[in-house]
């Protein structure tokens, strides 16, 4: 009888069950579940909060430590730039100088290797110089001049195709050095040695050079205002090396011939007349090379 009353029972109960799960699965179509809110609250220990901070303050340490270094080698990096730029410009300094050195070494070295001719001595006067009046241009004065000049090339090279010209010049009590006359002097020489009548003078060698005039163009001067007699002239040599010309120039000046000096009448005819005027002598003024 009793296990009939437990059956019933659990019959019964299973009845109730399965209506109440029935009953859930209907609320469950109708009413849609909802998330669900959770809300925690997490504390931690003292130890674990004190931990948390020591943590933090390494962290934020490290993290300096890292920016302080990073703006260390930027400074180093830029200081670094600073000095190479400092170096670079320095050694092109010392690369310009040093390559001034080396031109002027050079230079020098070419300068002391190349021939050098110039006059040596006294110029020699071997007749007495004749100015000509012309009868019909009596304002002008024309001179007969001959010159002797000895030359030497004191430099270490052959001096080669070297030719020269003279010019005089007549003026009054003038110490300006004249040009025109030594442009003429000096296109006349480089015609001789372009055409290959110059001569070879070796290193240390000499030679004479005569130069006369017995038609010179008269120039616009009385003779009664003629002071000085200038002889004018110009060395044109070439250097083998490197083919160069080069060119002395020199200005013979006479001493000053007196205002009251009287000219002396030496042969008078239809063209014109020749007198000649007392010159003390004559002196070397100035003479310069290229």
């Amino acid at each position: 009888m009793r296990k009939v009353q437990n059956a019933l029972h659990e019959c019964a109960e299973s009845i109730r069950r399965a209506e109440q799960c029935k009953r859930n699965q209907e609320m469950m179509r109708t009413q849609p579940s909802k998330p669900l809110d959770v809300r925690a609250v997490v504390s931690y220990d003292q130890k674990t909060v004190t931990d948390a901070a020591t943590q933090d303050e390494r962290s934020h340490t490290t993290q300096e430590s890292i920016k302080n270094a990073t703006w260390a080698a930027f400074y180093a990096v830029a200081a670094y730039a600073v000095i190479t730029t400092f170096m670079w410009l320095s050694m092109i300094e010392q690369n310009r100088i040093g390559r001034v050195s080396l031109n002027q070494s050079q230079m020098q070295w070419n300068e002391q290797q190349r021939p050098w001719v110039g006059p040596q001595g006294n110029v020699e006067i071997p007749k007495t110089p004749i100015f000509q009046v012309f009868s019909a241009t009596p304002d002008d004065t024309a001179i007969d001049l001959a010159v002797t000049v000895k030359i030497k090339n004191v430099g270490l090279s052959p001096a080669f195709e070297a030719s020269w010209d003279i010019q005089p010049h007549l003026s009054g009590n003038d110490l300006t050095l004249p040009q025109l006359p030594m442009k003429m002097a000096c296109v006349s020489a480089e015609g001789k040695s372009n055409d290959g009548n110059g001569n070879l003078i070796l290193p240390g060698g000499e030679m004479g050079i005569e130069a006369g005039s017995e038609t010179v163009m008269a120039q616009q001067i009385k003779l009664s205002n003629v002071r000085r007699v200038w002889i004018v002239g110009c060395i044109v040599y070439k250097d083998r090396a490197k083919q160069l010309i080069h060119h002395t120039k020199f200005w013979i000046m006479s001493s000053m011939i007196p205002e009251n000096a009287t000219p002396i009448v030496v042969k008078p005819n239809k063209l014109f007349t020749s007198f000649t005027l007392p010159i003390p002598g004559y002196g070397m003024v100035r003479s310069e090379a290229d």
